[in-house]
């Protein structure tokens, strides 16, 4: 099937979304773009979820979460900062709370098992500066 909006349209509806002044007729159909987008993160997500779901690990919260759209529009538009639309990174995301540390790593593992998961970040090794 062929999709809605291609990315080229993708990447247009988020700079038209970042612009105040766009004219009407742009902003609805960037606004149907962004709806598109946001919607195609719902499959990739329910499946990490089924596999969160199945992880071995006792006592572990799972759940997950579609950016909302108007924090989508806040993030396009914040200043001193420059973001795509059809590279934002965070749009949607599944998370895990596990009792222990060790749990953690038999997460990324179980993860590395049954995931198709490009790229793991290590913040207990690595933090964020913040």
């Amino acid at each position: 099937m062929k999709p809605r909006f291609s990315k080229s349209k993708i990447r247009w509806a988020g700079s038209v979304l970042r612009n105040d002044e766009s004219n009407p007729a742009d902003l609805q159909l960037a606004h149907d773009a962004l709806a598109y987008w946001r919607s195609a993160h719902e499959d990739p997500i329910d499946e990490m979820m089924r596999v969160l779901e199945s992880s071995p690990i006792k006592g572990a919260v799972i759940a997950s979460r579609l950016k909302r759209i108007d924090t989508i529009r806040g993030k396009l538009r914040r200043a001193g900062q420059h973001h795509e639309l059809d590279t934002m990174h965070d749009i949607a995301g599944c998370r895990i709370i596990v009792p222990t540390v060790e749990n953690v790593y038999q997460v990324r593992d179980y993860l590395s098992q049954q995931a198709n998961v490009t790229k793991m970040l290590d913040r207990i090794e690595t933090p964020k500066s913040n």
